[in-house]
């Protein structure tokens, strides 16, 4: 049986007056990719970034490793080796494509260029691309750079916030497929709306609704259930 990698124990978040997350409750198993679906408004991005200390974590408890890393700064988490992609395709757009994937590398050494080998093997255009300004790129070539800055470091847990957003299907299907590749390297946690996307990466599903943790299970039975996509997801 796969060892937790991540739990997050009934967290609860508040923004201002605003109570976000509301009872939070997830077992991320190492090598098991791991989507998190809902409705848009229902906490998925919020949890994501509670892991990663952007948002206060009022109560309940993050752990990583065995560790608690609930109320711990940013930087300090990603230390930790949990790395994060937000769904903004967010890149250095002044610099070129190489000066952004080195600047990813915690330390720029032999391993990271051999890590860098690898990337242009999932994405052989990024080393089309090496040295245009990143500004310059298509929304699509923005989203390879933004993830696969991620691989530039071996890092045990990898936090993706709805990567298919405004992708072209060929895009999407070629970027589930290099998902699935690296899980036997970093653990994926998957926020998605595209139910394409996150059924073809996901091994295990927690749907939130509300804040809360509704409904879980394996990927294959919720792609089968039609009362539990048309209730939580709109999808029928």
């Amino acid at each position: 049986m796969n060892e937790a990698i991540l739990q997050l124990k009934d967290i609860h978040s508040h923004i201002g007056s605003h109570h976000i997350l509301q009872g939070v409750s997830l077992t991320i198993k190492k090598g098991v990719p791991t989507t998190i679906l809902g409705r848009n408004g229902a906490g998925k991005t919020s949890t994501l970034r509670t892991i990663m200390g952007l948002n206060p974590l009022t109560s309940g408890d993050i752990t990583f490793l065995g560790d608690s890393i609930g109320g711990k700064k940013p930087y300090e988490i990603a230390r930790k080796g949990i790395g994060f992609v937000s769904e903004n395709k967010v890149v250095l757009s002044e610099l070129t494509v190489e000066e952004n994937f080195r600047l990813a590398m915690i330390n720029e050494s032999e391993k990271s260029w051999q890590l860098m080998e690898k990337v242009w093997e999932l994405f052989p255009d990024i080393k089309k691309f090496w040295k245009a300004k990143a500004g310059n790129l298509s929304g699509g070539q923005k989203q390879m750079v933004s993830i696969a800055r991620s691989f530039v470091d071996e890092r045990p847990l990898l936090l993706i916030d709805e990567p298919a957003k405004g992708l072209a299907p060929i895009i999407v299907d070629h970027l589930g497929e290099v998902l699935k590749q690296i899980k036997d390297k970093t653990t994926v946690v998957l926020v998605e709306q595209n139910f394409h996307m996150a059924s073809l990466v996901g091994e295990q599903y927690f749907i939130l609704d509300d804040g809360r943790t509704v409904h879980q299970g394996k990927m294959e039975d919720l792609v089968l259930n039609e009362e539990v996509k048309k209730k939580y997801l709109g999808i029928g």
